[in-house]
């Protein structure tokens, strides 16, 4: 699997969303890939980008999810 996929497979199991730094952690990629990875999402996904909490580190910060 590549970023990508492995991004939007923890979106699809996380329908609150996730930060870019718990995805990150999550998935064990850099912050900069999962970046890279959720431009490359925008293409083919509806990608919604929302400022909240997130759901694993609780902190106020962009939170990506998808549909």
């Amino acid at each position: 699997m590549g970023d990508a996929e492995d991004i939007a497979a923890y979106l699809l199991y996380s329908p609150q969303g996730l930060c870019i730094e718990c995805l990150a952690w999550k998935t064990g990629i850099t912050q900069e890939r999962v970046h890279d990875a959720v431009s490359s999402l925008r293409r083919d996904w509806r990608v919604i980008l929302v400022e909240g909490n997130c759901v694993r580190c609780l902190r106020d910060r962009a939170i990506l999810s998808l549909p």
